[in-house]
């Protein structure tokens, strides 16, 4: 499938909870804009400590980008992972001490 016709498709990854019950808060549900913006934010928290940074584009897809301008479209989150070891040139280690401490604010 071509890049434009993935990000058209606008296929629902199973771990989006928007809309459902029970994952909005008290009186009411999230929406798909509140859900991606907010992991979006949470993910780049993380993705600052490698030099990486990502953008919702559309609704539909991500791009991750990197400090010299690179950047690349990623349909979902369990793509993520993937494409920064392989910009970053090597394995990233999620339990890294380092990583932890500076997501703690310890570093």
């Amino acid at each position: 499938m071509c890049g434009l016709c993935g990000a058209l498709a606008n296929v629902r990854h199973w771990s989006d909870a928007a809309g459902r019950p029970g994952f909005g808060g008290v009186d009411r549900l999230r929406s798909r804009r509140e859900e991606r913006l907010g992991r979006v934010r949470a993910l780049n928290h993380l993705l600052r400590f490698y030099g990486f940074y990502l953008k919702d584009w559309r609704g539909s897809s991500y791009v991750l980008c990197d400090r010299r301008g690179q950047l690349e479209i990623i349909d979902n989150l369990p793509e993520l992972w993937r494409k920064l070891e392989k910009h970053a040139g090597r394995p990233l280690n999620p339990l890294d001490p380092e990583l932890i401490a500076t997501l703690d604010g310890n570093a």
